[in-house]
């Protein structure tokens, strides 16, 4: 158990570094069409918490912060030897914008990147861990549910939530573990919106059950 958490202790702090990178690498002024493409949805990295995955990460590193970024999943090698004779990586969600998912104690521990460059977009998950934006304060009162991460960043964005409401997304309405305890934990809780979107269709998606179509919570009688 104590090898476990500590091995969960050593992955939010790698994803917490490189989410730091991703997300300084959005506001850097060579980066105008990742916060472009936001621009154009009404979003921005500052409220989101948007970052950017230039593809860079790997450039001028040490071996140890390789290895690091690589144990965690946001690179991997590609078997190709470059002229310097280092290692070649392929780089999550390549010069795409991507989204942190945060574990029950605030720290990031996943990324869903959108790779909006391509003909197509192409959208994925770099594991099955975290919510976004975050777990729900537990004096929640409300919690709306999108299955669209960008819905879920859209009303954090326009400001709709009053103070003791809260959003997360459930991707596609596939149910987590870490989806079930972040709303068993809301003891004030008296309503559930489902908000239902479009099908994300990420090329790495999550792996759940899936929430009926017409899920809906009983509203708690207040004491």
């Amino acid at each position: 158990m104590m090898i476990e958490m500590q091995k969960q202790k050593l992955h939010a702090e790698i994803c917490e570094r490189i989410y730091q990178t991703l997300y300084n690498g959005i506001r850097n002024v060579k980066s105008e069409e990742p916060r472009t493409w936001l621009k154009e949805r009404g979003l921005s990295c500052e409220v989101t918490g948007a970052g950017f995955s230039s593809g860079q990460i790997t450039h001028r590193k040490t071996k140890e912060y390789l290895k690091e970024v690589e144990s965690v999943g946001f690179i991997r090698a590609n078997n190709i030897v470059c002229k310097n004779g280092d290692t070649g990586y392929l780089t999550f969600a390549r010069f795409g914008v991507v989204f942190p998912l945060r574990d029950g104690k605030g720290r990031v521990v996943n990324f869903y990147g959108i790779r909006f460059k391509l003909e197509k977009e192409e959208h994925s998950f770099m594991n099955d861990q975290g919510i976004y934006p975050a777990f729900p304060h537990e004096m929640t009162t409300q919690l709306f549910i999108t299955t669209s991460i960008m819905d879920a960043a859209s009303m954090i964005e326009a400001k709709v939530l009053d103070n003791r409401d809260a959003v997360i997304c459930i991707p596609d309405g596939k149910i987590l573990p870490q989806h079930e305890e972040a709303i068993k934990r809301l003891t004030q809780l008296n309503s559930i919106v489902w908000i239902e979107s479009p099908k994300i269709n990420a090329t790495q998606g999550l792996q759940g059950r899936i929430m009926p179509k017409r899920y809906v919570t009983k509203t708690k009688k207040k004491p």
